[in-house]
């Protein structure tokens, strides 16, 4: 299961340009390292790149490239527009996260099954059902971390790695 990555942030648009350009490409573009490039792509890393410079330059290579409209510039117009009006958190992502707890739940069924058909569990079944528990939890937490997302004071917003700001966009205690 891959990490929950917010579908209008940076870290997704890294991961678009990163399929596109490939990490030594896309770090080649900024004068940066290939491992940098992976950073600013992980959403619970807070290395990402500098608006006007670094996403820039991989904006334009993307689009030289692929033809397609530019990641970056994109979840930057989404996250301004998402933050400055208060929009929900997306169906898709709660679906789709949804459906990775179920997938989940039936691989640790599966497992408990097939481990108890010969009525004990051996010490590998056990390491097998206690790595299924695990991406059954992780996959929960998902969903929870959207959910409480959903929850939070609609008046202030969290913004990424920049603290909080109220609705007129002032910095909130």
């Amino acid at each position: 299961m891959t990490k929950w990555r917010n579908p209008y942030g940076g870290d997704s648009a890294m991961v678009e340009i990163i399929h596109a350009l490939g990490d030594l490409g896309a770090a080649e573009i900024v004068n940066r390292t290939d491992g940098l490039i992976r950073q600013w792509a992980d959403p619970d890393n807070e290395a990402e790149p500098k608006m006007f410079s670094q996403a820039l330059y991989l904006d334009i290579a993307f689009v030289n490239k692929t033809g397609k409209p530019a990641p970056l510039l994109n979840a930057y117009r989404s996250q301004l527009e998402r933050y400055a009006r208060h929009d929900p958190i997306p169906v898709d992502s709660v679906e789709q996260e949804s459906l990775d707890v179920a997938a989940a739940a039936g691989d640790l069924c599966r497992h408990v099954r097939e481990a108890r058909q010969d009525g004990k569990i051996s010490r590998e079944e056990a390491r097998r059902l206690l790595k299924h528990c695990a991406d059954l939890d992780r996959e929960v937490r998902e969903v929870r971390q959207i959910a409480e997302a959903v929850l939070d004071d609609s008046s202030v917003v969290a913004l990424p790695h920049e603290g909080r700001v109220d609705s007129k966009g002032r910095a909130a205690r």
